[in-house]
């Protein structure tokens, strides 16, 4: 079988295999889906999608404009990224956030970050590397918090 692949070169098949193995424990981050096409996508910005690959879905965070029209075909469904990681606010957040370096993932896989650099705080992702105990990310950036990817949305049948 054939890999979707993205107009950009992202690669699905890919890409889904890694998210599913890196995926399959994650379920502690809880987020409100809209499902798609019922609730029409934002026209601009950084969501949380659920999108539609060759092993079966797998979520990651996409920026979403209007020349990104060719996503539209793979998305199942969208959710709004978490408010970044305060360590002031520990009351009333609706994200697991785990405090780095305090705490450490336990499991190889990817993860969203609160990073701050030199300018700002910032969602991002990378990758975390049991054999290195590490993230892989920017040099510039200082990791404050870590959360695990929500579990993609599931398609009522």
């Amino acid at each position: 079988s054939t890999a979707q692949s993205f107009p950009d070169g992202l690669n699905v098949k890919w890409m889904n295999s890694w998210r599913r193995s890196s995926m399959e424990k994650m379920s502690e981050t809880k987020v409100e889906w809209h499902p798609y096409p019922q609730e029409d996508l934002p026209m601009i910005g950084f969501y949380f999608l659920t999108i539609r690959g060759h092993y079966g879905n797998f979520v990651d965070i996409f920026r979403i404009s209007p020349e990104k029209e060719w996503m539209r075909k793979f998305v199942v469904a969208w959710a709004e990224l978490p408010e970044k990681y305060d360590k002031r606010k520990t009351k009333n957040v609706k994200f697991n956030w785990h405090p780095y370096p305090e705490e450490k993932p336990e499991e190889f896989g990817n993860y969203i970050l609160t990073v701050k650099n030199k300018k700002k705080r910032n969602i991002s992702t990378s990758h975390w590397f049991n054999n290195t105990r590490d993230f892989c990310n920017e040099d510039d950036e200082q990791i404050l918090a870590w959360a695990k990817f929500p579990e993609p949305y599931k398609e009522e049948h």
